[in-house]
């Protein structure tokens, strides 16, 4: 195995769009409860991200193991260009696998192929996690140039 993969015995997580609305609920609250700051549905965001439902769906990822959501990624577009990654986040015994990384990395290429060349933060905690991963502060707000991506042919 390479790099972020799974330890040995360990099923891959599986990362894909959320399917409805009610999956996408249930996933932020999952992703909230890992948060300093617990996030729940009833939060302005939730709100937020399910206007940009479906039409954001590709933006709005959630990461299972043997079909359980451990994780998620959830994104909407501000604009054309630019996207705020609202949260990120990993159920805590799925946690040092390589499972965050890699929604990071996912919504980036799905923002990307959607035409996004710039993703900002909707996070205040982003030094330690995104920092290494080339973002950076930007007029108060954490944000990361994106380089343009063919859409994947099936």
């Amino acid at each position: 195995m390479k790099g972020n993969s799974a330890p040995r015995g360990l099923a891959e997580p599986v990362i894909r769009p959320v399917q409805s609305l009610d999956e996408l609920s249930e996933l932020f609250d999952l992703v909230g409860a890992q948060l300093p700051t617990r996030l729940t549905r009833v939060d302005h965001r939730l709100a937020e991200l399910a206007q940009h439902f479906p039409d954001d769906q590709p933006l709005m990822l959630v990461a299972t193991i043997e079909g359980k959501p451990v994780g998620g990624a959830l994104a909407f577009r501000r604009n054309a260009e630019g996207a705020t990654l609202r949260v990120v986040g990993v159920s805590e015994e799925h946690r040092s696998q390589g499972i965050g990384h890699r929604l990071l990395k996912a919504v980036e290429d799905a923002a990307a192929v959607l035409g996004v060349r710039t993703m900002s933060l909707g996070a205040d905690e982003a030094r330690g996690f995104y920092g290494p991963l080339g973002y950076s502060q930007i007029g108060g707000e954490w944000q990361k140039a994106l380089r343009r991506r063919a859409p994947r042919q099936h």
